[in-house]
């Protein structure tokens, strides 16, 4: 059995959805980074750094700049909700959307230059 299996076994319910979608994200991209094992990951506080730290203050404006408040922290945290609610997937939606919009195009042509 894996052990993500075991794990959601154990708490007796699956991950968010919110909390897979953004997993999911980051575990699939070059450019975001999260460090902590599959096995010991927080389903309402998903952790995440940028594999070029150089860019972390233009990250954080650009972030701002289309609504996503609150980011800063050991690395990034993004809250994740546990009540399955669809202003959380929609929060969840648009952070997944900017990290791709970001990981893509030069950070000086995202929303204007800060």
């Amino acid at each position: 059995m894996a052990e993500e299996e075991r794990r959601r076994r154990r708490h007796g319910r699956a991950q968010p959805p919110q909390a897979e979608k953004l997993y999911a994200a980051i575990d699939g991209s070059q450019f975001y980074r999260n460090s902590v094992a599959k096995d010991s990951r927080s389903w309402m506080n998903v952790t995440f750094t940028l594999a070029r730290p150089e860019l972390d203050l233009t990250f954080l404006e650009h972030a701002a700049e289309a609504g996503l408040k609150n980011l800063k922290g050991i690395g990034y945290t993004a809250v994740c909700e546990p009540a399955c609610t669809r202003h959380a997937l929609a929060g969840v939606d648009a952070l997944v959307a900017f990290m791709r919009e970001f990981e893509r195009r030069p950070p000086e042509t995202l929303h204007g230059t800060p």
